[in-house]
C-alpha cells in the first residue's frame, strides 16, 4: 500500500472510531483500491499471500466492525454472498444475473426515499438494487 493510500485508510479508520491494526488497514486499503464489491472470500484470497496470519474470521469480523462504524456499506444484493462497498455515499447497485458482478449506479435526489424523509421518516439506511444483464453479458447473449 503506497503512502497516500495508507494515509487515507488511517484517516477513514480514525474518522469512524476504529483502532488501526495491520489487518484492518490491509482490509480497508484493499476495498478502497478495488471498487468491485468484494465478498469475504475475495478479500481473504487477495490478502492472505501478504498476511499469512490473516483468517477468514478476521476478515469477516473486520468487515462487520467497519460496517457498524459506517466506514463501509454491506451490500445485500446477492442471496449467496454478502458484498461490501468502500463507497459509503448513498448510491444504487446493479447485479448481473449472468456474470454476478455488482456495479454502482448513481441515484438522484428526486428518488422517493428523499420524499419520505421530508414526510417525517427517519432514514438510517438506504439500499436500492437493480438486477438484470450487464452490457457485456447482454451483448454476448445477442450474438
Amino acid at each position: 500500500m503506497d503512502t497516500v493510500v495508507h494515509s487515507q485508510v488511517l484517516d477513514r479508520l480514525q474518522k469512524h472510531g476504529v483502532k488501526p491494526s495491520a489487518h484492518r488497514m490491509a482490509i480497508l486499503g484493499y476495498m478502497m483500491q478495488h471498487y468491485n464489491h468484494p465478498c469475504v472470500d475475495e478479500i481473504f484470497a487477495a490478502l492472505v499471500p501478504h498476511y499469512p496470519t490473516l483468517s477468514k474470521t478476521t476478515v469477516y469480523n473486520t468487515l462487520q466492525l467497519l460496517e457498524q462504524q459506517g466506514a463501509i456499506i454491506e451490500v445485500d444484493i446477492d442471496k449467496k454472498n454478502t458484498h461490501y462497498d468502500a463507497d459509503n455515499v448513498p448510491h444504487a447497485h446493479f447485479m448481473c444475473h449472468q456474470c454476478g458482478r455488482v456495479f454502482d449506479f448513481e441515484i438522484k435526489e428526486k428518488n422517493t426515499i428523499f420524499a419520505k424523509k421530508k414526510a417525517g421518516f427517519v432514514i438510517v439506511e438506504q439500499q436500492v438494487y437493480y438486477k438484470g444483464y450487464c452490457k457485456d453479458c447482454n451483448a454476448a447473449k445477442d450474438n
